[in-house]
C-alpha cells in the first residue's frame, strides 16, 4: 500500500472547500468538463455548455429514495457525443483507490455507481443493469457517478474524476467544456426528467436499504444460466418456447410431438436441461425445478434485458484468429484495421471541421510553401486532414445447407454464426438455405437485427441436399443486387444429394461451383473432415477458399468468417 502518494494538506483543503459548496446545496466544476453537486443536473441540448442544477431535487432521495438529505454525491462528466465503456469506466475508478494506505478509501468504489451509454451498476458489482435503451441515449454525452463519501475524503472526488477523463480518452472521445451552471428552484423540472432507472440499480449500496447480496448473486447466476442456454439451444426466441413448452406440456409425448415440430431431438435437449438443473423426470414428463422456474421467469419477464445481453455476447470478436484457408489463390495480405480505414491526407475544405490533423503533411506544405524563409507559417492554406475512405460497403451472403443432417448444434451454430457478422461487423448480411430440392432465402441483405431474427426462426433442417441448386441461387441473387463487394461463405455438413441438369448431384454441384468464378464470385467453403476431396475440387473451380474442420461449431465458424470479411476489406484498399 505504500505506492499510494501521501495527501498533501493543500490537497485536504481542496476537499474543505467542495464540502463547503456542497452542504449550501449548490454545484461546482471540477476541472473544465466534471459537474459536482449532492442535487439533480440537467442539461439543454440547446445549450450543451450550460448545466442547470435543480436545487430542490436531492440526488439521494430522486436515485435511491432515501430519506435523509445531502447523502449521496452527483457527478456529471460531459463529453462528445459517443459511447464511453462502462467497464472501462468502473475499471480505472477501483485502480484509482486500490492502492490506498486509508481502508476508507479503497472501501470508496463499493459506494459508487456508474451509468453510461453502454450500462451501468456499481463499480464493484456485475456492472450488467442501466439497458432501458431510453437511459443509454440519454447519457450519449457524459458519464453519471453517484457515490457516497464521507466529508474528511472528499478530496478523493479528484481522483475519481481524473479517472473517469481517463477512460473517456481510453474511449476515443474528448472531454467537453462546461462553460455556466446554473440553479434552478423550479419543481416542474422534474416532471420532465424520467429517473426511474436510476432508483432500480439492483446491486447498488446506496439503496436506504443495502441489497440481499444472496439475492444479487442468485439473480446474477440465473441471468448466466439462461444466457448460457439461449446460446446452447440457438438463441433467446427458442430457448424461451423450449422452457415454455416443458412447463406446459406436463405428459411426455406430448413435449416430444412438439420438439419433433421443431425438429430438435428430444434426448438431446433433455440432457441438456437435466444436465444444468433445470428439470428433473418425474413419470411421464418433465418438470422444471425452481432454479428451471426462475430461469423460465426471466425468458418470460425480463426478455428485453435477455436479448440485450445475448446479442453483447453474440458481438465479442474471438479471441484467436482461424488458420489460413486450405485454398488461397493469390498473395493477400490482410492490413490491421487502422490502415485500410483512413485514407490518404487532404487539403481542408472550407468550413470543415479540424479532424483527423495530419501534421508531418501540414508541415511539408507549409515547408515547401516557405522554401525561401528561415521561419516556416502555417496557414489555413496549408492544413491536411486524414479522411475516411469512401470504399464502398462489402455484403455477406451466407448460403447454409438446411438438410436433415444439419439439426441441432449444426444448424445453430450457422445462426449465430449470422447474428455474429451483423452485429459485430458493418456489412449487410444475408442468408439462403438450400433443402429437399428448393433453395429459400430467409433474410435479403439487412443491417436490421430484428428482421434477422425472424428470418433465423424459419431455419428448420429436413430433407436432402440440392447443393447446385444452392450455388446457382446464389449467382442470380447476388447479380441481382448489382453489389460490388459480396463475399459468399457456404456453410455445410456433407456432399450433394440432389441433381439438377444431369442425374449425377456431385458433377452438377462442380459444374455450379464453376459459375462463381466466371462472375467473379468471392467465394469461401465450410465443411467436415470427411468430406475433404470433394470441397477441394468445388473450391478449386469456384477459385474460392476452403475452411475444413472436424465439426461445425461456432466458435471456429466466427473465426473464419471474421478472416474472411479482413479479407474482402483489405483487398479493396
Amino acid at each position: 500500500m505504500s505506492g499510494f502518494p501521501k495527501v498533501p494538506e493543500e490537497i485536504k483543503l481542496v476537499g474543505d472547500y467542495i464540502g463547503s459548496v456542497l452542504s449550501s446545496g449548490r454545484g461546482l466544476r471540477l476541472g473544465e468538463a466534471a459537474v459536482v453537486s449532492k442535487r439533480v443536473h440537467t442539461i439543454d441540448p440547446n445549450e450543451p455548455e450550460r448545466v442547470s442544477i435543480l436545487t430542490g431535487a436531492d440526488a439521494g432521495r430522486v436515485f435511491y429514495r432515501r430519506h435523509q438529505k445531502d447523502q449521496v454525491i452527483h457527478i456529471d462528466v460531459f463529453h462528445e457525443i459517443g459511447p464511453v465503456d462502462h467497464r472501462r469506466v468502473a475499471a480505472l475508478i477501483r485502480e484509482a483507490f486500490r492502492d490506498a494506505a486509508d481502508t476508507r478509501m479503497r472501501d470508496l468504489p463499493d459506494f459508487m455507481d456508474v451509468q453510461t451509454a453502454t450500462g451501468g451498476g456499481r463499480v464493484t458489482g456485475t456492472l450488467m443493469f442501466g439497458n432501458r435503451p431510453s437511459l443509454k441515449r440519454a447519457h450519449l454525452n457524459h458519464v453519471h457517478v453517484a457515490a457516497m463519501v464521507e466529508d474528511s475524503l472528499l478530496w478523493a472526488l479528484i481522483l475519481l474524476i481524473a479517472a473517469v477523463e481517463k477512460a473517456i480518452h481510453q474511449s476515443g472521445f474528448q472531454l467537453r467544456m462546461i462553460e455556466h451552471l446554473t440553479n434552478v428552484t423550479s419543481q416542474g423540472m422534474m416532471s420532465q426528467l424520467d429517473l426511474s432507472d436510476y432508483s432500480s440499480v439492483m446491486d447498488s449500496y446506496l439503496q436506504e436499504n443495502e441489497p440481499n447480496i444472496e439475492d444479487t448473486i442468485l439473480h446474477y447466476s440465473d441471468m448466466q444460466e439462461a444466457l448460457e442456454l439461449a446460446d446452447e439451444l440457438g438463441g433467446v426466441e427458442e430457448a424461451g418456447s423450449i422452457l415454455e413448452a416443458v412447463e406446459n406440456r406436463s405428459h411426455l409425448h406430448s413435449l416430444v410431438d412438439w420438439l419433433s415440430s421443431k425438429r430438435e431431438c428430444f434426448s438431446d435437449i433433455a440432457d441438456e436441461l437435466l444436465k444444468r438443473g433445470l428439470v428433473t423426470k418425474q413419470g411421464w414428463g418433465l418438470n422444471l425445478t425452481e432454479r428451471g422456474r426462475r430461469v423460465a421467469d426471466i425468458f418470460k419477464y425480463r426478455r428485453k434485458e435477455l436479448e440485450a445481453q445475448f446479442k453483447r455476447m453474440m458481438r465479442k470478436l474471438p479471441a484467436v484468429r482461424y488458420p489460413s484457408p486450405k485454398v488461397d489463390n493469390g498473395n493477400r495480405r490482410v492490413l490491421p484495421w487502422k490502415a485500410w480505414r483512413w485514407g490518404s491526407a487532404m487539403p481542408l475544405e472550407p468550413g470543415e471541421w479540424v479532424s483527423g490533423l495530419a501534421i508531418p503533411e501540414t508541415v511539408l506544405k507549409a515547408a515547401f510553401r516557405e522554401h525561401s524563409s528561415r521561419q516556416i507559417q502555417i496557414h489555413w492554406s496549408d492544413i491536411m486532414l486524414y479522411k475516411r475512405l469512401s470504399t464502398p460497403k462489402s455484403r455477406v451472403l451466407l448460403l447454409v445447407d438446411a438438410s436433415a443432417s444439419m439439426a441441432g448444434k449444426r444448424i445453430r451454430a450457422a445462426k449465430h454464426l449470422a447474428r455474429h457478422l451483423l452485429l459485430s461487423t458493418r456489412e449487410k448480411v444475408a442468408i439462403a438455405v438450400f433443402q429437399e430440392n428448393a433453395v429459400k432465402l430467409v433474410v435479403p441483405f439487412t443491417r436490421d437485427y430484428k428482421r434477422l431474427e425472424e428470418g433465423i426462426r424459419t431455419m428448420q433442417p429436413t430433407g436432402l441436399t440440392p447443393l447446385a441448386e444452392g450455388i446457382c441461387f446464389a449467382v442470380s441473387y447476388i447479380k441481382s443486387c448489382r453489389a460490388k463487394s459480396v463475399l459468399l461463405l457456404m456453410i455445410t455438413d456433407g456432399i450433394p444429394t440432389v441433381p439438377k441438369w444431369t442425374l449425377n448431384p456431385v458433377e452438377d454441384a462442380l459444374k455450379a461451383s464453376a459459375m462463381l468464378s466466371d462472375n467473379h464470385i468471392k467465394f469461401s467453403c465450410i465443411g467436415l473432415e470427411p468430406n475433404r476431396a470433394f470441397l477441394d475440387e468445388l473450391t478449386a473451380r469456384a477459385k474460392g477458399n476452403l475452411y475444413v474442420l472436424e465439426e461445425l461449431e461456432k466458435e471456429a465458424l466466427f473465426n473464419i468468417a471474421r478472416s474472411e470479411t479482413d479479407r474482402l476489406k483489405a483487398k479493396r484498399v
